[in-house]
């Protein structure tokens, strides 16, 4: 109570928060004051990364909740606001983490909210009240009270209670670190170079490591490659047998506290010149363990040079091997200019305007399997491989890998060819080759770099593969065919021994003949090719060819005669010589129908000329024409002709060429009005667009002899 000066007193409470009562004795005036039951809030801040022990965590991290070893931070300011910026109440952690804060009476049934400040490279994963995890950015009810929590900024707003006391816990985590964040290394072009690193982990989680754009100085250089390995033993040089990280997209497992090595391998461009970089910026990831909603925090480290240098002290960090393979893979076509080569076919040297071949993957390895380095061609050809240290001296093959539709045809070592099956001395190093895989074995030099370089030529084709075709007894029947050459040679076209069903019937013949001007027609002056007839070609050249095939006067209806067809180009200037051969098949049945079809196409878009075959690009229009003739004396009633859109092809349109005056009408099916829609006039315009059948019905004759066409136009997809 208060009283004057004069008046002694008791006190009746100690510390005065509010007014009870006043009330008068002896004349004087005494206002009664007592303690509030403020409403008070405890909890601890703490370290939520899993408290891992011997690489195993005793809590789980992450989760906002204390649990196995995990301990209190000390030092740390908590405040009580009202959620806008002011401050009713502050304290500091004590050495457990815990802390205790009391709520002004004028704030019971407002909203406040409890904020402990994130110290530096600190992050927040969770809160609890009472130990019920806090949902992030959502209401959570705890003992009639509801939280909401905000993960990011670790403020929890509630209404304060009238009574009782708020427990309210909060889990922070130390910012992970990736080091250094900047790293400048030195080497030769065709070298590499090693960026060490390390990541400490400020949490369980898992971590992955993604390389980012490279940016080459000057932009012109190519061919830069870049990977990201597990250092396990943080030694700082990259082992054969190291895990890839990246761009492999591995994770890692980790727990607060661990260190993980890395190793950002560069790969510098055999072609790069002094002076030239590399720049890539490389990010770790780290996602936090149990985090609810989940959590991740990233850390780049930006600057990974490869800076090209030829001066003696050659700055080279970490490389592995000095000695240096570096070479071309190369088309050994001849590279001919119309129907010239400018450079040598098939002699394993690149000259005139034979070009490199990119994306060729070449490996440096032990002869046995093992792969030592590997490298891919770039848009030139070229390529570079480090000898490792531990092979100088040693045994080591070197290997271009053949992809599909590619056939080798030589190598040299410095300009010098290598042979097949033997061993050619070039520098003071023997070289062993074998074509047939296009592998060099000799024995690594303890100095100097080594050049080889490789051809290949792309596989030659002979279409179809399979010709079909059918002719009345005593009449003849044509299959039209086309090599296409992939390098330049000699070629004979050879007939193999027929297959004759039943085999009864006797009398089949068959002849080839070239079709210079491939119109699929026999003309009389076509010349015959028999085994023994060669035809220089050079790489790229097309050549068609026709099968006549003679059909005996007494076949049965039904019977066929089947012929192998093989051509086979003898690579020119090969040492030792190399050939490849392609078989097709040619199968003849018989048919008393009189109606004969040969079918024709065009590339419209470039204004081509009808052939048996033809090239289109996507979005270019091709232009099928089918031809028919009645090949009887009498005449043939309701003709009807059927096909379709080619795979990959969508309708453009479809009508009539020629027609004989004794087809009185005609009307077509295309995909523009497919059943049930009626059928349309031959010559009605139709809006382009889909895929499917195509049909023309004529009425009237076709007379003996009569012959006509119809067309159809298809768009490449």
């Amino acid at each position: 109570e208060d009283t004057d000066s004069t008046t002694s007193s008791t006190s009746r409470n100690v510390g005065i928060l509010g007014v009870e009562s006043a009330y008068m004795e002896g004349g004087r005036v005494y206002n009664e004051y007592r303690l509030a039951d403020a409403d008070s809030i405890a909890g601890v801040v703490f370290n939520d990364g899993g408290a891992p022990s011997s690489g195993a965590n005793t809590g789980t991290p992450n989760d906002g909740v204390q649990n196995g070893a995990e301990a209190g931070v000390g030092g740390l300011t908590v405040n009580l606001t009202n959620c806008a910026g002011t401050t009713y109440a502050s304290t500091t952690t004590d050495g457990n983490g815990a802390y205790g804060l009391s709520i002004p009476t004028a704030q019971i049934g407002q909203a406040v909210c409890v904020q402990p400040v994130l110290a530096a490279n600190t992050l927040a994963t969770g809160a609890n009240s009472a130990g019920t995890v806090l949902a992030n950015g959502s209401a959570t009810t705890v003992g009639g009270v509801g939280y909401t929590y905000t993960r990011a900024s670790q403020q929890a707003s509630f209404t304060a209670p009238a009574s009782g006391t708020v427990t309210l816990n909060f889990g922070q985590v130390p910012a992970s670190t990736l080091s250094p964040t900047t790293s400048s290394q030195q080497t030769q072009p065709g070298g590499r170079a090693i960026h060490p690193h390390t990541f400490t982990a400020g949490t369980g989680g898992t971590l992955k490591l993604q390389l980012g754009t490279a940016t080459a100085t000057p932009s012109t250089v190519t061919g830069w490659s870049e990977m990201v390995y597990l250092d396990a033993n943080c030694t700082g040089k990259l082992d054969l047998t190291a895990q890839q990280l990246a761009p492999a997209a591995a994770t890692l497992t980790v727990v607060q506290g661990q260190q993980v090595c890395v190793l950002v391998h560069e790969l510098v461009p055999a072609t790069a010149a002094e002076g030239n970089s590399n720049t890539v910026p490389v990010t770790a990831t780290l996602t936090f363990t149990n985090a609810a909603p989940s959590l991740s925090a990233s850390y780049t480290a930006i600057g990974y040079k490869g800076v090209v240098q030829y001066d003696d002290v050659n700055r080279q960090v970490n490389l592995v091997a000095v000695p240096r393979i570096s070479g071309v893979v190369f088309n050994d076509g001849g590279a001919p200019a119309g129907s010239s080569n400018t450079g040598t076919p098939n002699d394993g040297r690149q000259n005139g305007a034979e070009a490199g071949l990119a994306a060729i993957t070449v490996n440096l390895g032990n002869c046995a399997g093992v792969t030592y380095a590997s490298t891919a061609t770039d848009a030139s050809g070229a390529y570079a491989l480090s000898v490792p240290a531990a092979q100088l001296g040693q045994d080591i093959c070197v290997q271009p890998v053949l992809p599909p539709g590619l056939l080798p045809t030589g190598a040299n070592a410095a300009g010098a060819p290598l042979v097949d099956g033997a061993t050619v001395s070039v520098g003071g190093v023997a070289y062993g080759y074998g074509r047939a895989d296009q592998r060099v074995r000799f024995t690594a030099a303890a100095s100097g770099d080594g050049t080889l370089n490789f051809g290949q030529v792309p596989v030659s084709t002979f279409t179809p593969a399979v010709s079909a075709q059918q002719a009345r007894p005593g009449m003849r029947a044509l299959h039209p065919h086309t090599f296409t050459a992939g390098t330049g040679g000699t070629l004979k076209l050879q007939l193999g021994a027929a297959t004759a069903l039943p085999n009864t019937v006797t009398g089949w013949s068959e002849a080839a003949y070239l079709d210079a001007n491939c119109t699929g027609s026999l003309d009389l002056s076509a010349p015959p090719l028999t085994a023994a007839t060669s035809l220089t070609v050079v790489q790229g050249q097309q050549l068609c060819f026709l099968v006549h095939e003679q059909v005996p006067a007494t076949a049965p209806e039904g019977s066929s005669n089947a012929v192998p067809v093989t051509a086979t180009l003898a690579f020119t200037n090969a040492t030792p010589s190399l050939s490849a051969s392609y078989t097709v098949t040619d199968t003849t049945s018989v048919s008393n129908s009189a109606l004969q079809l040969t079918k024709e196409v065009r590339n419209v878009t470039q204004g081509g000329s009808f052939g048996i075959n033809n090239q289109a690009k996507s979005g270019e229009v091709l232009e099928y024409r089918i031809t028919y003739k009645n090949t009887a004396p009498s005449p043939l009633t309701t003709l009807v002709i059927n096909d379709a859109t080619p795979t990959y092809t969508t309708f453009v349109q479809a009508t009539t060429d020629t027609t004989p005056p004794s087809l009185t009408a005609c009307t077509k099916v295309t995909p523009a009005n497919v059943a049930p829609a009626p059928v349309v006039g031959c010559d009605v315009a139709q809006t382009a667009g889909g895929t499917g059948a195509i049909g023309w019905t004529f009425t009237g004759t076709l007379n003996g002899g009569g012959t006509g066409a119809v067309l159809f136009q298809v768009k490449v997809d």
